[in-house]
């Protein structure tokens, strides 16, 4: 579609379904979008919507609209646009009984529950319609609001961009006090205007003069010329102006030059392009301090007070800060003295000095970092390192000299030959540079080192007995440290170590161990780690081999069931998970065997069920049991079997007789027993009748005529209070032979009686029979066995004489059969 303003909208679609009919071309894949897309992924099988600018110059909206699985398609041309450019699509979607075609809250539907015509198992495509806008071009100019910070008496310079999602022409008006003033004005700079897009640039030389005030405002209104209205958007450059103070410079040291002239030192850290001066401030004795004098330049360290008058007994003090280049001052520097203070106590000056003790394990990481700063005044510290950690050169050793703050750092990894040694010392010297005279300390790391962390050992589970001389043991995964080398298994017989066995490998999660077990020896086992320096770590709790007395619970067999007449599946009670080890099926054919073979051995708990394949339901019934194992390799004793049903079935004329062998294995007993039958036709199993006295026969002698195979199957049921489980038997097929009475003659006299040649059929198939004149023409023929003949032939009576007949017939046991006679028609 083309609207008034020249703008094209697409709406189409492309997909698998289109393989065999466009030579392969058959997806949406490699579309372009663009960034407001409501679905910038394909599948390859989706609708693909597009709007383009007039004359195909732009690209102005694209997306995809389809899920992300089935192959939603159009039969047929189902679009339609309205003059505002909203698109109608139907479409079929979901196909394959999915429901990721996309949908809002609001729908009809969001789910699709379809099916296929021909196979309503198997999930069909549904109608999904939308309704979708794609006029995002109508949205008006965008430009982003901006909060710019510059420091005053610093040019400003930010350039922005203006966009439009239609690609139109846009025209800028600017409303701002700054730009309006005649004194310092700031101007905007147009680089680019193209449709769609502007890309401009605001300059302003900021003044010291204009710090201080209001946030400044720069407002932006934009207008473009969009078909079929102009659409405007206002936006907002604020201008915060700053002035940075500067951090003053560090007074190190006054040096007396005479008896009215001090020497005042500093360092000067922080150089700015923004400095103006340095003031000065000074202070006599107990007075207060005050403005004293200023420099100009930046870089002069020193400055020299010819007005110090009396400097051996007066106190002068001085302190100094730094403005910028708007006047506005910085912090003041701490304050120096040109007379020290009493020094009888050095450590007084310093903080971090005091002693520090460590112990650490072998074979760690050992990071010391020791700062030590000067208190009072912040003069520069020098470090010097001494001890049993320099003379012997052990570990990194590490120092920074600093103003104000020094440093001192120790890394050391220990080896096994400092385990137990006497204590080691690094001692940490440092003084100041205090004018006229400096200050010292000494700090004490004492350091002593102890055996490595051991790994703690693994839990033993509950040995098993595998037979009388093997023992397995088995345990949790060993979370090994770094430098642990052995894993020990320790055999204890009658509490006395009887045997240490070093393991192949940290990861050994199991072991067997030879020992003949009786009745006089408790076998027990604790596991024990050793690490890279010998030591040995804890032993687990011991784990000791069980008795004859503590056998596995015994566990229910809920039910022995025959599966589509071809298999059994046995399902039992789950076990205890914190103290199973296995499950053993046992299975023998027959109820009167008593040889039990081992049919499965299962290692997951959660296994309660097997199905078993290798049987032939028809024949026997098959016995199962079910063996319990625990941890400890003790076995459940009484272990109750559960035997399949067995049903057996034979005919009589027009009379179908069963039996069947009971399932009595169910603790609270059998509720009753269902016979199930069905014949062809029916395709539901029907309730044939119920029992529930211990004669497992019964006998059918209601037979469907025209059918001639009969299935049964017998369902038992559990007592009330048990599992609600049943044990179904396998399934019989009985068939009746087929009859077939034909008579000899009729009368066709409208009477009621033998008014058409009529035969009667009693289990039979299939049936075709064919009527001929004494002629050789044949007459009639049917393979409907409740059709009759008529007495006539193309629509005209026939002739009252003898006629002919064949019939062919089969039964459901697979016979067949023919018969050929004559009948007299009488009128």
């Amino acid at each position: 579609m083309v609207d008034n303003c020249g703008r094209v909208y697409v709406s189409g679609w492309g997909g698998g379904s289109n393989q065999s009919y466009h030579n392969g071309v058959d997806n949406v894949f490699g579309m372009p979008t663009t960034a407001d897309a409501f679905q910038k992924t394909t599948d390859g099988s989706d609708f693909y919507l597009m709007v383009l600018s007039p004359n195909f110059e732009n690209l102005l909206y694209a997306s995809f609209y389809g899920g992300g699985q089935s192959q939603e398609h159009v039969d047929g041309g189902t679009s339609h646009f309205d003059k505002s450019g909203i698109v109608y699509q139907a479409a079929c979607a979901g196909c394959g009984g999915l429901n990721d075609f996309p949908t809002t809250s609001n729908a009809y539907s969001r789910t699709n529950p379809g099916k296929r015509a021909f196979n309503t198992d198997i999930g069909g495509c549904n109608l999904g319609m939308f309704k979708f806008d794609m006029r995002t071009y109508v949205s008006p100019p965008v430009m982003r609001d901006t909060l710019l910070r510059v420091y005053a008496g610093q040019p400003l310079s930010y350039p922005f961009n203006i966009t439009d999602a239609g690609g139109d022409k846009l025209s800028v008006t600017v409303n701002s006090a700054i730009i309006d003033s005649t004194a310092n004005s700031a101007k905007i700079n147009i680089l680019q205007d193209l449709p769609g897009l502007i890309r401009a640039e605001l300059l302003w030389n900021t003044r010291c003069e204009d710090y201080g005030k209001d946030t400044f405002l720069v407002e932006v209104r934009i207008t473009d010329n969009a078909c079929p209205v102009s659409n405007e958007t206002t936006a907002r450059i604020k201008i915060l102006l700053l002035s940075d103070p500067i951090p003053p410079p560090y007074p190190e040291c006054i040096k007396i030059l005479n008896d009215t002239t001090l020497e005042l030192k500093w360092v000067n850290n922080n150089p700015s392009s923004d400095f103006l001066q340095y003031q000065i401030l000074r202070k006599k004795s107990t007075g207060s301090f005050e403005p004293f004098d200023s420099l100009l330049n930046q870089n002069a360290t020193t400055y020299i007070d010819i007005k110090a008058a009396d400097n051996l007994t007066e106190n002068y003090c001085f302190m100094l800060f730094t403005q910028n280049s708007c006047r506005l001052p910085g912090d003041t520097s701490r304050f120096i003295c040109s007379l020290p203070e009493n020094e009888n106590d050095t450590t007084q000056y310093f903080d971090g000095i005091e002693d520090e003790f460590f112990v650490i394990h072998a074979f760690d990481t050992f990071n010391g970092s020791f700062f030590i700063r000067s208190k009072n005044p912040l003069d520069s510290l020098f470090i010097k390192l001494s001890g049993d950690f320099v003379d012997k050169n052990i570990g990194t050793l590490s120092f920074v000299n600093g103003v104000g703050l020094g440093f001192a750092g120790i890394k050391w990894i220990p080896g096994c030959e400092f385990i137990g040694s006497d204590t080691l010392e690094l001692l940490i010297q440092v003084r100041d540079n205090n004018c006229p005279n400096f200050r010292q300390a000494l700090k004490r790391i004492k350091i002593i080192v102890i055996p490595m962390i051991q790994a703690k050992s693994p839990s033993i589970f509950c040995p098993k007995k595998f037979n009388s001389d093997t023992v397995l043991l088995e345990w949790s995964a060993f979370n090994a440290r770094a430098l642990t080398q052995e894993l020990w298994l320790i055999r204890y017989v009658n509490n006395v170590i009887d045997n240490s066995i070093k393991l192949t490998s940290l990861n050994q999660t199991s072991v067997f161990d030879n020992i003949t077990i009786d009745e006089t020896k408790k076998v027990c086992y604790s596991l024990t780690s050793k690490d890279f320096c010998g030591y040995w770590g804890d032993t687990s709790v011991k784990a000791c081999v069980q008795g004859k007395d503590t056998p596995a619970p015994d566990l229910l067999i809920y039910t022995a069931t025959v599966v589509d007449d071809k298999e059994i599946n046995l399902v039992w009670e789950q076990a205890q998970a914190d103290s199973f080890w296995r499950y053993e099926v046992w299975k023998k054919e027959g109820r009167f065997s008593s040889r039990y073979e081992l049919l499965a051995s299962l290692n997951n708990v959660l296994d309660t069920q097997i199905t078993d394949q290798d049987v032939k339901v028809d024949e026997q019934s098959y016995c199962y049991k079910i063996v319990n194992i625990d941890l400890c390799g003790n076995e459940s004793v009484i272990n109750k079997e559960a035997c399949t049903i067995l049903l057996k079935g034979s005919v009589e004329p027009f009379i179908n007789k069963f039996n069947w062998l009971p399932y009595d294995y169910w603790m609270q007993g059998t509720n009753r027993y269902e016979i199930l039958k069905t014949e062809p036709g029916i395709y539901q199993e029907q309730l044939f009748g119920s029992k529930s006295d211990k004669t497992l026969m019964a006998i059918d002698d209601k037979l469907n005529y025209d059918n001639g195979l009969y299935q049964y199957t017998i369902e038992a049921y559990e007592s009330t209070f048990g599992n609600n489980q049943k044990s179904r038997s396998n399934t019989i097929d009985l068939v009746q032979s087929p009859l077939l009475h034909i008579p000899n003659a009729y009368t066709e006299n409208n009477d009621g009686l033998n008014d058409n040649f009529q035969t009667v059929p009693v289990f039979v198939k299939d049936y075709y029979i064919q009527i001929y004149n004494r002629w050789g023409e044949r007459i009639f023929e049917s393979k409907n066995k409740k059709e009759s003949f008529n007495g006539t032939y193309k629509k005209v009576e026939v002739e009252n004489e003898v006629y002919f007949y064949i019939v062919t017939y089969t039964g459901w046991d697979g016979s067949s059969y023919t018969r050929k006679g004559n009948f007299t028609i009488l009128r």
